[in-house]
Order: C-alpha cells, then structure tokens, then sequence
C-alpha cells in the first residue's frame, strides 16, 4: 500500500511538472525514482547488519504473570535503524532442549515486537503471560527490518529458542485431608538450621501468616504492632508425609489446558497439605529411563523443584505398561494415607475419590 502511495506522489509530481514545465518538480520526480532502489538496498544492508540474541530474566514465574524478557539488539553498520518487526512463536510441552514433546492446541500462541536501535548495542524488554502450567517454549521465528521510509522489508530467518517453566499459583484445595501424625526423619524445613533446640517450645523466626494455618501460633504482639498478621515458627516441629502418586493408566493426549489442570491439582492438593504441617512424596515413572521417580518437597520453593522436574521430563504424560504395576506395589507399601492423581485429575485418597 505505502508502494502503491509513493508512486501515485511520484506520478503526480511528473505530471504537474509536465503540465507546467517546471524544470524543479521534474528533477524532484527523478530523485523519487532514484530513491526507490536506494531503499531497497537499504533494508538489504539494515537485515545483514542486524542480529538479534535472546534473554530471560529468570527461567520461571508463575501462571498469568509477567514473565519479564529481553532482546539484544546488534547493529553493526554505521546507520540507525528506524524500525524493524520481530516475530515470536510460543508453544507448550514437555521436555528440555534436546528432546521437547509438544502438547498440541488449537491456539495460536505468537507475539509480534516492533522496535528501532541505533548504531551498537541496545535492549529490547517485553513480557510473556502464560494462561497455563508447563514448560514454555519461546521461539524467534523471523525478522523484518525496513527502511527509512518502510517501503522494503528485509526478511530474515531465526533459529533462537528460550524455555520457560510456568507454575501454579498458590491456591490450596478448599478440601479437609487428613494427613498422618507420626513424625517423619525427612525435614527440608530444617535443613538451613545448624543447631536445633530440643524444647519444641524455642521459636524459630516470626514470619506473615499464610490463609489457612492455625491461629494459636499467631505473635499477637508483633501483629499489633505491624497491623499484619505474623505466625510463630518453632525449632522442633515434626513434619509428617504422605505419599502422591501420579497415575498415568489412563490414556489421554494432553492438550496444554488438561496439563495445566494435572499440575494445579497436583499444586493445590501439596500447599493444602504443606499448611497442615505436612509434607508430600511424589512418584511417577520415567518413561525415557523407565525408572520411578520420588520427588520430595514441604516448601513452596521446593515443591517448584518438583514440578520442574516433572516438565523436563519428556516422556511424562505417556502411559508405560509396567509403571501401572510399579505404582500399586508402591502404593501397597504405603503405611497409612496416601493419595493419587491420575492423568484426567481425578484425586483419590487411597480408594475414596475426593474429585
């Protein structure tokens, strides 16, 4: 369109200085034509001095939240350049670098960022919100660089990609669960503490209370003063666990909405159990190592190491025959209650479904 523009000014430059032989416009008419090639040459010399290199602040964040982004932009010719488009494509899966399985949808995830540099080094910032749990894939598909005047383009293939791990919010399951009473030898609460007291009654450390803890060990005094809530942490608690089994017999093709719906269950039910002073034992099976797996976590940090786990596993998600007889001999050792999610995110506590 912005072609077509320029030619009709050119053309009705040449006629109005036909139309009245003024020798000023026809020169002007000559230096549009001329200007055309020069143009185009130009986005040719922007698009090979030009290159891109991509960069994320942190490779996580959490569900609809700004995942903070950047580019760096190269400019090794000696002009600015005053625009130039860059495409994205973003998709989800399972995996890591080397062996990624997409998880198919319908939608169209892209990003389109426009920007200008001058001669040098400069930063490109942008976000990324994910609508789902998962491992993200970022990829820099192809770049546009213009000319001055955006007549040409200069087209350019890139072969950059990034991943981002997206977790669920921490929103416990609005459920009662039971949880055993026993103390279990594993503490990761404790592990960052060098000298631990023997009177369960030695306070920790004072921290913000969290929705849903028990309020007896809420420090009225420093809540006064703050006007915040604060909860007391002691020395000596001892954190019991159960055990959660992933259970993947029945087989689905997981869409990016399903997985995000099996990790937020997964989520909801450990931060439920995680305010009842209680830690969770996940299994589930390798299907690349065919292998069982135990993540262990009582901590929001450690939960997400979990998780993270579980996304760079590439094979997770595909049913395995031998990882259903693998899991009921685990789950017959379990002494006590232990829960399981299955591959649709039903939730069973033992054999009573809870969802």
């Amino acid at each position: 369109m912005k072609k077509i523009l320029y030619l009709l000014v050119a053309g009705a430059t040449y006629y109005v200085g036909g139309l009245y032989r003024n020798q000023a416009l026809t020169v002007l008419f000559l230096a549009e034509l001329v200007l055309l090639p020069v143009l185009f040459c130009l986005s040719r010399y922007f698009r090979q001095r030009l290159s891109l290199q991509l960069h994320v602040h942190g490779a996580a964040g959490e569900k609809n939240s700004a995942l903070p982004c950047k580019l760096t932009v190269y400019n090794r010719g000696i002009l600015p350049v005053s625009r130039f488009v860059v495409k994205l494509k973003m998709e989800y899966g399972l995996g890591n670098r080397e062996e990624f399985r997409n998880l198919q949808s319908r939608e169209k995830m892209k990003k389109t960022l426009y920007g200008g540099c001058g001669r040098g080094q400069s930063q490109l910032s942008f976000s990324v919100r994910s609508p789902y749990c998962g491992l993200l894939r970022v990829q820099l598909q192809r770049m546009k660089v213009y000319d001055y005047l955006t007549l040409f383009g200069g087209k350019k293939k890139l072969q950059q990609t990034m991943f981002l791990a997206v977790f669920p919010k921490e929103e416990p399951l609005g459920l009662s669960l039971p949880y055993p009473r026993e103390a279990d030898p594993f503490d990761p609460r404790e592990q960052t503490i060098q000298n631990t007291g023997q009177d369960q009654q030695e306070i920790r450390q004072i921290r913000e209370y969290r929705q849903g803890e028990e309020t007896r060990h809420i420090h009225w005094n420093q809540s006064a003063r703050s006007e915040e809530l604060y909860i007391k942490e002691f020395e000596q608690e001892a954190i019991a666990s159960v055990p959660v089994f992933l259970d993947l017999s029945e087989e689905i093709q997981w869409s990016p909405k399903e997985a995000d719906l099996f990790f937020e269950t997964l989520a909801a039910v450990s931060f439920r159990l995680f305010r009842s002073r209680t830690a969770v034992k996940v299994w589930w099976y390798d299907g690349k190592a065919q292998t069982p797996v135990w993540g262990k976590a009582a901590t929001k940090d450690q939960l997400w190491d979990v998780l993270l786990r579980l996304y760079g596993t590439a094979h997770f998600g595909e049913h395995e025959e031998n990882a259903g007889t693998l899991m009921e001999r685990e789950m017959a050792k379990a002494d006590g209650i232990y829960y399981r999610l299955t591959s649709t995110a039903k939730l069973y506590q033992n054999q009573r479904r809870l969802l």
